[in-house]
Formats: C-alpha cells, structure tokens, sequence
C-alpha cells in the first residue's frame, strides 16, 4: 500500500524553509526596494515601513468567537398560559382506541383570549376502591398547544384492553384530577377508567 508520506514527494511537492519561502513570496516588493534605494535612499524607510504594515494588519474578530457558549433561546410560547379559570373539564365518552380500553376528557377554552397549554396537564386516577394512580404523560408531556376562545383540546386515557381473566376483577376509577401547568388544579367525577388488565396512560393530546 502506498504510504500517505510519499504522495507529496512524487508529486513534486518540496518543503520550503522560512527564508526561502520568504523570498518567494517577496521578490517583487524586494526587487523594487533595492532599485529604489538606488535612485532615492531618503524614501526607502518610509516604503519599508509602509510594507511592514500592510503585512501585519489584524483580522476583527468573529461575532462567533466574541461570544462562545452561547445558544438559541428556547421559543416563547405564542399566547399567555391558561388557567384554571379559563378553562372547562368535559368528561366525555369512554371507548376503545388501537387495543385500549379509553376515557376522553376535553378542555375547553371559554376564555375571550386564546391561550396556551405547555404540555398535556399531569393527572392522578382516583379509584373507586380508595387507591389514586399518576398517568403518564406518554410523548405528550412537552407537547405545546394553542387554543382559540371556544376551541378545545382532547386527551384520551388508555389502559390495556384485554388480558386473562378480564372482566373478574375490575378496578375502575370514575375521579382523575389535573394539575395544569400554570399550577392550578382541576378535578372531575364520571370518568371509567379500568386498570384491571394495565395501568393507564395518555395516548392521544390535540386540539381540535
């Protein structure tokens, strides 16, 4: 194999040193000093000098380099965040949704402004039995929406929809409470949510 070290040389490739390579890329300017000193001694200080400064200009400095670490910053949400105040809880219907036993819940911006939700609110399962069980956010937990006066957003709650032995045991929870992102909390009654065969988690968040 041909060694990388090589290529230069056969290609005729020579390593000058510093005096040489100096004198080629000056020969003119040299050249011409030497004439001039020749014809007008007096101005080859002022002509060397102007030389030498030309040569030692400073490049002004990157805008990057100015200001290292720096990053983006993040995008600001487009409307104020909504409150609990804004907003109505809507129990909606239960159902089955890609293999999931589901529970809709809708929130409805009743405000005269529209408003924003970071992210799907954080809500906890009340058992009918006396346990409460978080839901997860599933891939919605930094989803962003904006909703219009009178517009809503849905959520679905899934749990797995079969499993052996289901339908003997069921473990149904009608009350889930939200925890907006704002900080206020909102609570509801009449949900079914059955955690019989899985626990449950959110699958669908979009406004509609």
């Amino acid at each position: 194999m041909r060694s990388p070290r090589s290529l230069p040389h056969r290609m005729g490739y020579q390593r000058l040193a510093p005096t040489d390579l100096r004198s080629r890329i000056w020969p003119t300017a040299s050249a011409w000093i030497e004439r001039l000193e020749f014809h007008a001694p007096d101005k080859v200080l002022s002509v060397a000098v102007a030389l030498f400064a030309c040569s030692n200009q400073s490049k002004p400095p990157s805008p990057l380099a100015s200001s290292p670490g720096t990053s983006p910053a993040p995008m600001p949400l487009a409307h104020r965040t909504c409150r609990g105040v804004d907003l109505t809880l809507v129990v909606g219907p239960s159902g089955a949704y890609h293999g999931y036993a589901t529970q809709e819940l809708s929130l409805v911006n009743r405000a005269s402004d529209a408003c924003s939700l970071a992210g799907v609110p954080a809500m906890v399962l009340y058992l009918d039995a006396g346990r409460q069980m978080p839901v997860p956010s599933g891939p919605f937990r930094n989803t962003d929406v904006d909703l219009a006066p009178s517009q809503s957003v849905i959520t679905i709650i899934g749990t797995p929809g079969s499993c052996a032995g289901a339908g003997s045991h069921p473990q149904v929870g009608s009350r889930l409470k939200l925890n907006l992102p704002s900080g206020d909390v909102m609570s509801a009654d009449g949900a079914w949510v059955n955690v019989e065969c899985g626990g449950p988690t959110v699958i669908l968040f979009e406004a509609i």
